[in-house]
């Protein structure tokens, strides 16, 4: 599979809805000459990067070292900005989907993988991916997680699909070695009231307040309409 890197990645969001898709062989792709404003800084280069999997997450920990995972228990890992990428496949995790992962260093770094029961786990490595410790393996058959992120080489969230209406919320303040739930109601109503505002076109500006049922109130405030 090959990996497009952006040379400035404060654009990479603008740069992946902009105009025409990039090809590995330049056709279609996207250069300085063909866009305008603050496109213009920006250099699209096609890396390859050792698998042919579905590559799904990246962590990129600074200009030199990236990681990435995907499809069929594979990570990769680039030490020199993408010249170069070293892929793996973790040892008896070829059905896992590692839809995220987190990188502190070269060395450190976690996986999640995602899906129903035990398919959802947390792997962590201190070695650059030598070894992979097992963090968190769900242990309900209708729990789902998806992604997660870590603060600081402590402190991490895990965020998962809702079980019997309550939402898996999962939190380390061990680097993972510990894993409590959070409770969090999957309904996002709040206690009280809520408030939602909306436009519409009169002629003069007013506030109207509307009950919408015992928990929410609704409000907007009219603009005038331009002649």
């Amino acid at each position: 599979m090959k990996l497009l890197s952006i040379v400035a990645p404060c654009a990479l969001v603008i740069a992946g809805c902009a105009g025409p898709e990039a090809t590995p062989d330049g056709e279609g792709g996207t250069s300085a000459a063909d866009t305008q404003g603050p496109l213009t800084m920006i250099r699209l280069e096609w890396q390859e990067s050792g698998t042919d999997v579905l590559l799904q997450a990246v962590s990129a920990v600074d200009s030199n070292v990236v990681w990435v995972s995907g499809h069929g228990g594979s990570w990769a890992r680039t030490l020199d900005g993408g010249r170069t990428w070293s892929a793996h496949v973790m040892p008896g995790a070829d059905t896992l989907q590692f839809r995220d992962v987190h990188a502190l260093d070269a060395d450190r770094a976690w996986l999640l993988s995602a899906g129903p029961g035990e398919m959802s786990r947390i792997y962590r490595t201190l070695d650059g991916g030598e070894t992979w410790g097992l963090q968190f393996l769900n242990p309900e058959p209708d729990g789902f997680y998806d992604c997660f992120e870590f603060r600081d080489a402590e402190r991490g969230i895990v965020y998962g699909d809702a079980v019997d209406g309550e939402l898996r919320i999962l939190r380390t303040r061990d680097g993972g070695e510990t894993w409590e739930y959070t409770r969090s109601s999957a309904d996002p109503r709040p206690p009280g009231r809520g408030w939602l505002r909306r436009q519409r076109h009169v002629r003069d500006a007013r506030t109207r307040r509307e009950s919408v049922d015992r928990h929410w109130s609704r409000r907007h405030r009219a603009r005038p309409r331009h002649e």
